[in-house]
């Protein structure tokens, strides 16, 4: 009986896992130029999870740029897992020259191609 017990507690914690795994945003090809999302601050090197966006030549694949879109501002005290924002989408609004970026918590960011500002 108290190895079921033992065995019941080990097994809860796997029901109450933190947060999903984000999934994966299409990256988004347009004059040649790929603009793709960075999710990971070890790929991305800062020290948060998502708000990265990277712009590759797709010919060469050289890095043009890469951006931090957002910071997080994280709190202390819940996980700092649970308080990640991830990028969702991605597109290129081509008559106003920008990369349209919107996050879980619903903010939208624009991204000027020509000159890489950043604008809310």
């Amino acid at each position: 009986m108290r190895y079921f017990f033992v065995l019941l507690l080990l097994l809860s914690g796997v029901s109450f896992a933190k947060r999903q795994v984000p999934d994966s945003v299409t990256p988004v090809i347009y004059d040649g130029i790929k603009y793709e999302v960075v999710p990971w601050s070890f790929e991305n090197g800062t020290k948060q999870n998502g708000g990265f966006v990277r712009a590759v030549e797709v010919s060469t694949g050289k890095v043009i740029w890469a951006k931090q879109i957002y910071k997080t501002k994280y709190d202390r005290n819940p996980e700092k897992d649970m308080q990640d924002v991830f990028i969702v989408d991605l597109k290129i609004s081509p008559e106003d020259g920008v990369l349209v970026i919107v996050n879980e918590a619903g903010i939208v960011y624009r991204v000027g191609l020509s000159d890489g500002n950043i604008k809310k």
